[in-house]
């Protein structure tokens, strides 16, 4: 009975080594959620009144931004243009999501909505 007791529990660690880094990898794969409003020829972080703040990313980590157009008649976009990441181009009352991982090196980067870049736009700082 003994015998039998130990080899489950040996049973059972083997398992659990097995499977706490795959966990780990779960939690840590979670994007973070950023929102940003476009709105009156700007991007706003949701709920914040500074106009094309600077978004601060964590190296490695995975981020879902999900940009909001709040301008009707116009059409916005949201890209990050040296990380290939960018929305398609939406209308008023349209919303859209990207999913992508930060470069591993801090760096800052400038995000641009497309067909307005010289009006809308900002920096990124991975930190």
């Amino acid at each position: 009975m003994r015998v039998r007791s130990i080899t489950v529990a040996v049973l059972v660690l083997t398992a659990l080594v097995a499977i706490l880094p795959l966990l780990a990898t779960a939690a840590r794969q979670q994007p973070r959620e950023i929102t940003l409003v476009a709105k009156k020829m700007a991007f706003y972080v949701e709920g914040r009144p500074v106009p094309n703040p600077i978004i601060h990313l964590k190296p490695g980590e995975r981020v879902r931004l999900t940009l909001k157009n709040e301008d009707k008649g116009v059409l916005h976009d949201f890209a990050i243009r040296d990380l290939g990441v960018g929305t398609p181009t939406l209308r008023g009352a349209e919303s859209a999501s990207v999913v992508f991982d930060v470069p591993p090196k801090t760096a800052e980067y400038r995000y641009v909505c497309r067909p307005h870049s010289k009006m809308m736009g900002g920096r990124v700082a991975v930190e």
